[in-house]
This record gives structure tokens, C-alpha cells and sequence, in this order.
């Protein structure tokens, strides 16, 4: 069965904008912040790199040195801080995740807003406001419970 296997609180967001640049120079600046988040000690959570840009959690106590970080390499940032990164992973053998469309009704109905959400076949991992990580893991919860039809069932066997 899939577990909630972590949930980190305390966590900034940050997504880095680095406006209309390709090729080489866009390679230049995500490898310079990547060299300045290193250098400052700053270890990222989770790194995502798109052509839209750079986005990466960080411990929120960090958040001074990742502004001197992001003015010295001259780029624009928007962080949201409060955070918590929570992730629901499987093995070969568990159930299949739930599938994001799944995921995606479940936190309307709640009225949980998504700061981020990544996955693939072995973890769906997102980031909420700190507020709302313990409600996000009910709701990832709620995918794996029996049914009451299945309940006796699984009891005979």
C-alpha cells in the first residue's frame, strides 16, 4: 500500500524567473544558481528545472542566504515561505498511486490550494501551505482505506 513516507514543514517554495533566455545562456544561469545555492550552504529539497524556469524547496531558515544568492546572480524570485512538502510513494508491489486527476478533485473538495505538485509512477509529492499538511494526509489516506464491502473479506483470508 502507498505510504505517506515524509512530511517536512518549516519549508520556503521558491520559483526563480529567468526571463527569456535559451540555449546556453539559460544553462549558464541555472548552473550559476545551483553553484550559489552550493557556496551558501543552502541544500535544496527538490529541484525542478523546465523551460519556464527553476523552482526548489528549501528549509525556511535559509531564506536570508538564498536572497543574497539570488541577488548576486542578478535573477528574479518568488518565494512563498510556510510551507510543507509532502510525499505518498509505492513500491513494485503496493497499489498504484492515485492519479493526479484523482488527487487534483480530492484537494478542490477540501479547498486545498497546491503551491507545487510533481509525480511519476513511484511518488506524488506536493507542497502546500504549512497549515494544510496534515489535511493533505488525510486526504492521501482517504485513496488507500478498504471499502466496508471488501472489509470481511480480507478478515476471512
Amino acid at each position: 500500500m502507498p505510504t505517506v513516507s515524509r512530511i517536512r514543514r518549516h519549508l520556503a517554495f521558491a520559483h526563480v524567473i529567468e526571463g527569456q533566455i535559451e540555449g546556453e545562456k539559460k544553462r549558464q544561469c541555472e548552473r550559476s544558481l545551483m553553484e550559489g545555492l552550493t557556496a551558501s550552504g543552502i541544500r535544496p529539497e527538490a529541484v525542478a528545472i523546465t523551460a519556464d524556469g527553476c523552482s526548489f524547496v528549501i528549509d525556511r531558515r535559509e531564506e536570508s542566504r538564498l536572497a543574497a544568492v539570488i541577488q548576486d546572480a542578478k535573477m528574479t524570485v518568488k518565494l512563498r515561505d510556510h510551507c510543507a512538502r509532502i510525499a505518498l510513494t509505492r513500491t513494485a508491489m503496493d497499489w498504484p498511486l492515485p492519479s493526479l486527476e484523482r488527487v487534483m478533485q480530492a484537494f478542490d473538495a477540501e479547498s486545498i490550494d497546491i503551491v507545487h505538485l510533481s509525480g511519476d509512477a513511484t511518488a506524488l509529492t506536493v507542497v502546500v501551505d504549512e497549515r494544510e499538511a496534515d489535511h493533505v494526509v488525510g486526504v492521501f489516506s482517504r485513496f488507500y482505506q478498504p471499502t466496508a464491502a471488501k472489509v470481511p473479506e480480507r478478515l476471512a483470508s
